[in-house]
This record gives C-alpha cells, structure tokens and sequence, in this order.
C-alpha cells in the first residue's frame, strides 16, 4: 500500500517471524485501483528503506531498496540475514513476483503496487515536489479528490504533505473516519519525507516506512 504495502508486511511475518500468519484468502477485487504504469510517478530514483509492519500483536523489519528506472518499478526485500526476501518488478501494465521464502502468500502481488502508489503519487496538488513535475505546493492547503471510486482527502502544511486518507465511495460508513490513512513526517533535504506511517483498517496492517537514503538518477 505500500510503503506502504500489505503484500510487504505480511510477507515480512510470514518470512522472519516464528509464528506465520495466516489472513483469509485475498483477490484483486478485494483492494480497487486503477494501476498507473511506473512512468507515471515522474523522476528516476534508489531509494533504500526500513519498513517495520505491524498485524495484530506481531511487528518484523526488513530492508528494501526501491528502484524506478523509466517504465519500469523493482522493488528488493531482504531478510534479517541479508539475503532477499522478494523481487517485486512492474513493467509497464506487467507485474513480476519472485520470492525467495519457503511459504505461500495468499494475496495478489499487485497490492504492494497499490499502497506504494497511494503512497507516492503525485495526486491533485503537487505536494510531492521530489516526485512531481508540476511546481511547489501551497503553504497551507486541504483537498478532496474522488479518485477510482474512492474519496481521498490530503492535507499540506508549511508546504509539505503531512496526510492522505481514502475512504471508499460506497461501503464505508457515511461519517467514519477513513479506512486507509498516511501520515507524512521529518522531511529531508532531498525533499522526501523520512517517515511514513500507513494504517490500513480495511485489512488490519500499519506499516511504518523511513527512508535511510535516495539518490536521483539519469
């Protein structure tokens, strides 16, 4: 989601954790998106990140070097033992998946891809200048966009994003508070924010992202 990222989290306990965690089984229709191809998310980068996913009383960590080159998104999970965990790759409208875990995930590839992007997506206004071609952000500013059948609200302060929700057109009850949130903090030079908190109530996830390191590239 990530990032961000279901597929993330549960992988990190399924692959590290003594215990394995065992979610009913997913389908693509159970988490909507319209896909964006990795063109979409602007400027070429490396960035490597901690993630600390969280399900129930359970929490892992790993390390993940995100790359996106072009058209094309590859992600690289590692284990606590510094070997890899997965190869997340999307091509264009294509998506790989290799893991390199003896266990079985009981959910699309596809949903990393979609908390990813709902996590680095330059949507309406441009509050992810590190991403987005379209200028600098106002100082102070709240939207809502109905984007793919849901309803994202984002929040800027002092120019930098520090929040987006999603709450589903239908489903969500009228006056809940949104079922998928993002929080945005600590922002670095480059631009990027250091940490990012995605709390996920449709499925029962928080994922905890900082970036420890970003570079551009050609």
């Amino acid at each position: 989601m990530k990032h961000v990222l279901l597929l993330l989290s549960l992988l990190t306990l399924l692959a590290c954790s003594g215990q394995p965690v065992r979610p009913p089984p997913m389908t693509e229709a159970m988490y909507p998106w319209a896909l964006r191809t990795p063109a979409a998310l602007g400027k070429n980068f490396l960035w490597q990140q901690r993630l600390t996913a969280r399900v129930g009383q359970q929490s892992n960590s790993l390390q993940v070097a995100v790359q996106k080159q072009g058209d094309t998104l590859t992600m690289v999970g590692l284990t606590p033992f510094n070997t890899k965990a997965f190869v997340l790759t999307q091509t264009g409208d294509a998506i790989e998946f290799k893991k390199f875990v003896d266990r079985d995930l009981p959910f699309p590839p596809r949903y990393v891809l979609i908390d990813f992007q709902r996590t680095w997506l330059a949507l309406g206004v441009p509050t992810l200048g590190a991403l987005s071609e379209a200028g600098n952000p106002p100082e102070e500013a709240k939207e809502i966009i109905t984007l793919d059948g849901e309803v994202l609200t984002q929040r800027v302060q002092g120019g930098k994003l520090v929040e987006r929700s999603f709450a589903r057109q239908s489903g969500d009850k009228p006056g809940e508070a949104a079922a998928l949130t993002i929080r945005y903090s600590g922002y670095r030079a480059d631009g990027l924010p250091g940490k990012i908190v995605l709390t996920n109530k449709w499925f029962g996830y928080e994922l905890e992202i900082e970036t420890l390191a970003a570079q551009p590239l050609p």
